[in-house]
């Protein structure tokens, strides 16, 4: 989902979706709304307590009911312990199908692994270290263009964009490498983690929180201690899991598709709607897209209705 962006589930009743900025982007004249709101990182209880006082805060007398959906049991846990209405639904049911996908024909693989990782500490880039040939997909936040090699001068077993690349470039990398890697310690449901199963990419995953291991699954997903030595042989393994690429994406998106109907059955049965469920998950995921076809800036939600 993207930053400060509401998806339009409904629009009489309004309900919406988002995610990063969205409760404190929300126009103050909104009469009445019901909002679904996906937490972007692992809510602690300190984190619960913020946003309890956001809630009362912001929309204290207003007829705008927030419901927060965590990716991990105990972080709805904590919310509930609060007041808080809050259903374990995963951020990755966004991540699109139609855009990361198998490739059409075979493609050599160049790359061990490839990590799609933001260039900040917490990602623990330097746990990839001793992979023989990494391809590292990158960003810096704030910035148009990035030097991975300044913000990693010890490792040199990679190479990494400069700028920004499109979905097809990205999509490309990924049936280029034998696995997808995911080593930080904390963050959120971590988009690429899906990117690379939809793509037909095992995963490499470190022990984390904030619900990256949702998703995961025997058949594709090998967990390794958060060290050089032990990432390395985990992506030795993966490189010889017993497993197609389109056996990856088909249990994949059977698991998606699972909690896709949940959150389908909790919007529809919220506003009393007698929409099918597969009416809603196709109008909702369906489109070329995914569910950013129904997106529009916070700002100008009213603009939209």
């Amino acid at each position: 989902m993207k930053s400060k962006t509401s998806y339009i589930l409904n629009k009489n009743p309004l309900v919406i979706a988002g995610s990063f900025g969205l409760l404190n982007e929300f126009p103050d004249q909104c009469p009445e709304a019901i909002i679904y709101y996906h937490n972007p990182w692992y809510i602690h209880p300190f984190k619960a307590y913020k946003y309890r006082n956001l809630i009362k805060k912001k929309f204290y007398k207003k007829n705008i009911k927030i419901i927060f959906l965590t990716n991990e049991l105990i972080e709805s846990y904590w919310m509930r312990l609060l007041g808080l209405e809050s259903f374990c639904i995963n951020h990755n049911i966004h991540v699109c199908e139609n855009i990361y996908k198998l490739p059409i024909n075979l493609v050599h693989k160049c790359y061990d692994a490839v990590y799609t990782a933001a260039l900040e500490k917490y990602k623990r880039i330097e746990l990839s270290r001793k992979i023989k040939n990494l391809n590292l997909i990158t960003y810096k936040v704030g910035c148009e263009t990035w030097s991975a090699s300044s913000f990693l001068p010890r490792q040199t077993n990679f190479i990494a964009n400069s700028s920004f690349l499109s979905h097809e470039e990205v999509v490309s990398l990924y049936h280029q490498s034998h696995a997808g890697l995911a080593l930080s310690a904390v963050e959120g449901a971590m988009y690429a983690s899906m990117e690379y199963l939809l793509s037909g990419l095992p995963v490499v995953s470190t022990r984390s929180l904030g619900g990256r291991s949702h998703f995961q699954d025997p058949r594709y997903w090998v967990t390794v201690n958060a060290n050089p030595d032990s990432v390395k042989k985990g992506v030795e393994r993966a490189k010889k899991l017993h497993i197609t690429p389109s056996e990856i994406r088909e249990i994949a998106l059977s698991k998606i598709n699972y909690d896709r109907i949940r959150f389908a059955k909790l919007v529809l049965g919220r506003i009393g709607s007698s929409e099918h469920v597969d009416s809603f998950i196709d109008r909702v995921w369906g489109n070329k897209n995914g569910i950013h076809d129904i997106g529009v800036p916070t700002a100008e939600l009213f603009n939209s209705l």
